[in-house]
């Protein structure tokens, strides 16, 4: 059994215009645990953006559906109204209520070729509260491009954050490591 650390992939999966193909495979053992895992996309060569942040008490059971959203739900920018992220802008796609997940994964894989799950923080001891918090801060930390702290976002603000590539998960473990207590 595989142990866990911040900063391991979880998962890590190319996504071409036919299938999914897995670089690195998932970590069994993410099923049962709490914490906050990171998820990033990339383009190519244009290294990784910060797509979003998430805390929950099943990190596997969170990823695996994720990745059922990504692989059979059918992307449609036709209904539904503009998802504005926490940090009020504009993700360029529409949103139903409620249905979050099934919206973003499959815009996720029409517009990104690679996807890594990040493990971020460990919430085995955590309350709910300090869970909570440490997405925040976390979410903040990061840019998380999709990120949203709850319910929906309305408003657009006048100006975008500038977003912070990574070249690899390399980058992205000394920002975890300094975020850890």
């Amino acid at each position: 059994m595989s142990t866990m650390n911040i900063g391991d992939i979880i998962l890590e999966v190319k996504i071409t215009k036919d299938k999914i193909i897995p670089i690195e495979p998932f970590k069994w053992c993410y099923f049962d645990e709490a914490g906050i895992w990171l998820l990033f996309g990339s383009n190519d060569n244009s290294g990784y953006k910060c797509l979003d942040a998430a805390r929950t008490r099943n990190i596997g059971r969170e990823i695996i559906y994720d990745m059922g959203c990504l692989s059979y739900v059918e992307y449609s920018n036709k209904s539904g109204k503009p998802y504005i992220n926490q940090f009020g802008e504009d993700c360029g796609f529409k949103c139903v209520s409620d249905k979050t997940q099934e919206c973003l994964y499959p815009f996720l894989a029409e517009n990104y070729n690679r996807l890594m799950f990040v493990h971020a923080f460990d919430g085995t001891l955590s309350s709910d509260d300090e869970l909570r918090a440490k997405e925040m801060e976390l979410a903040h930390l990061f840019h998380a491009l999709y990120w949203r702290n709850g319910r929906a976002y309305r408003k657009k603000c006048a100006e975008n954050r500038k977003i912070t590539c990574f070249k690899d998960i390399d980058d992205i473990k000394p920002l975890l490591e300094g975020a850890k207590s």
